[in-house]
Formats: C-alpha cells, structure tokens, sequence
C-alpha cells in the first residue's frame, strides 16, 4: 500500500524522533534537533517530510531549503554534515519520499535536491532531470565494545602510548558546558586552516535542541583549556561533527586524550557505533581515524538537478558519477584559505560566520 507523504510539523516532533531512534541506519543528525537548529541559527527552512501508513510513520526525509544571495535555493538532506538522506520502512516508502521531495524543490524552484549518505534502496527521481552522484568521501565508523577497559585493550600499544604520553604531558580531560572556551580554540583553528567558522549562534543552537543527547569535551593544559569536541548521540550511534586543538599545542597529543576520553565515555554508555565523520582515502585524516580501528564506509552524495533556476532540466535515466579528481574548483578553494588565513583574526571573526552560514559542507 502507498504511504501518505506529507510535511512534518513541530506537533510530529516526538513520533519523528520515536521513529529514528528505532531505525538501524539512523544517524544523530537525523533527529528533529538538527533542523531546528538550522532554523534558529541561520534562518533556513525545514521542509521535512514525514510518510504515513495509517498514521503510523514508516519513513522520514529531513530537508533544510538552502538559499544564497542571488543564486536562488536548493533542498539538502542535510547541510552541514555528512548524512541526511531518508529513513524508510521500505524501499517503496523511501522512493515515495524522494519523489515527493523532487516535486516540492519544482515547487519552491529549487535548483537541486542533493540528499546525502550512504547509498539508499528508493530510486532516486530521474524523468526529466540529470542525476549526479559523488563518491569520492568515506564515513570513518568504528564498532564499540560493551566498556572502555575493552576498548583499551582492543588498541595496539603505539596508540596507547600516544594516549598516555598526553597523560605524562600532564593533560586533563572534562566534559564541560564552557562553551566559550570550545568555540576560541575552534574559531582560531579554522582560520589557522583557512576556512570561515560557523557562527556561535550555531554552536548555542545545537545545544538547546539537543538537550542531552549533545556532549562537549575540553582538554586541558592546566587551567588553560586547548582542545576540545562535540558529540551528539541517538541511543545507538555517537558523532563527532567538530573537534579542535591549539597549533601550538600539538606537541602535547591533546588530539589523543580527547579522542580517547570520547571513545571511553560512548563505550560505557552502551553505545554501539562510533561515527568520526567523513575523510578522504589515504589523506591525514583518514589514518588519524584509522589508528582507532575505524573502519571506512562508503559515502554517495547524490544531486537531482531540477527544473528551476541555474539547471537545464536535460532527461538522464544513470547517475553521472565523480571520483576523486582535482577539479578546477579545488586550486581556487586552495587558494581562498591561503588568502583567509593572511586576514586578520578580528576581521575574519566577525565576517566568517556570515560566509559560512552559505556554505552547505
């Protein structure tokens, strides 16, 4: 039987969540709290979708209308992460969903629907549109034992000294509700990278749609704090969408401890997976994450490039597919963080929020 598909509203706030945290694929940006955290912070709309069998939901798509200035909007399952895509009973409800998600972008004159995760079973809306797809990222994800001392053990003893070196260095580690502290190492560490940092505004917002299911970690040096994380967590699965430490503090392994004092923490709160994001193969990141024994999954964002405005609407019934090659956009983003680490840190503050509020990655 064909499910109802319809917008969800803040009344389908509880059944949404009752509905993802019973869902094996599902993520922790899947909860309604990342959309209203999007709301709050940078003023985009969600346009969740919620299928109905008799009232009882048997799927879910979030989607965040993404707009910019002068280019018009695109619906994003789901921006600022790596997953987002739909949550279904079935492979029918999953394509009722991403059809109907086809049509409300044509309504809204969206450009795109770009849907992001692992690959889904629905079939994506094809008739009349180019689909493109990209693989050329992996989610690091690593399976937890049932406590931390096993854990620990599972570690082969190069990491476990790493661990314990930034315990020699004399390290401490908390959980905190400083968030002021998180968000001067993180500000300082993304203009050290040469990217725009995300609002604090955003940060605040996270946390009070999250309420508990949202955990901030700070290492110290001290009294001075130099690094610090974000887990977010369903019942099940824990990410880490942002971590940072002081440059200058490196040589002190404070990457170790909080990574380590993460993983203890999610182990003996019975969670099964831990999700540190997404990498590309080989790269720093990759093997940073691998040390841990996690293990690469992969990750195929998809667009649907509809009739609005800035596509051509061309009919291609087989996705279009990228791999990992240098594009002509990737010397130019290069050197856009060349550039923005040369600004000063006063300027690039007040101005790097409001680029990143236009930045869907």
């Amino acid at each position: 039987m064909q499910p109802t598909v319809r917008l969800a509203s803040a009344n389908d706030h509880l059944q949404w969540d009752r509905y993802v945290l019973s869902h094996g694929a599902a993520s922790p940006y899947h909860l309604f709290a990342w959309q209203g955290a999007v709301e709050k912070a940078y003023g985009f709309k969600a346009c969740a979708l919620v299928a109905l069998d008799q009232e009882k939901v048997v799927g879910v798509l979030p989607l965040i209308h993404f707009t910019t200035p002068l280019r018009g909007g695109a619906l994003i399952a789901l921006p600022y992460c790596d997953v987002g895509g739909p949550l279904a009973d079935d492979e029918m409800v999953e394509s009722a969903l991403l059809h109907y998600a086809a049509r409300l972008g044509a309504d809204l004159k969206a450009w795109s629907l770009d849907i992001r995760g692992p690959r889904h079973q629905g079939a994506l809306p094809s008739s009349g549109f180019a689909v493109e797809e990209k693989s050329d990222k992996v989610r690091m994800l690593l399976s937890l034992p049932s406590s931390g001392e096993a854990l620990w053990q599972s570690f082969r003893s190069k990491l476990r000294s790493q661990i314990n070196k930034a315990q020699k260095n004399g390290l401490t580690f908390e959980f905190s509700e400083n968030l002021h502290a998180f968000y001067g190492i993180f500000a300082r560490n993304m203009h050290e990278l040469g990217s725009p940092v995300h609002s604090f505004a955003w940060f605040q917002a996270i946390f009070e749609n999250y309420g508990q299911r949202a955990k901030l970690g700070l290492v110290y040096n001290g009294r001075q704090a130099i690094g610090g994380g974000v887990l977010l967590h369903t019942d099940r699965m824990v990410s880490i969408p942002w971590a940072s430490t002081l440059r200058a503090s490196n040589h002190l392994s404070p990457n170790m401890l909080l990574y380590w004092k993460f993983l203890e923490n999610s182990a003996e709160q019975g969670l099964a997976l831990f999700d540190f994001g997404r990498s590309t193969l080989g790269e720093g990141t990759y093997r940073f994450k691998a040390q841990w024994g996690a293990k690469p999954v992969p990750l195929v964002w998809q667009t649907v490039r509809l009739a609005g405005k800035g596509t051509t609407g061309r009919q291609d019934q087989s996705p279009s597919k990228s791999g990992n090659t240098a594009g002509p956009g990737q010397w130019k983003r290069a050197l856009a963080a060349r550039l923005w680490r040369l600004l000063p840190a006063g300027f690039v503050d007040r101005v790097g929020p409001v680029c990143r509020k236009y930045i869907s990655l």
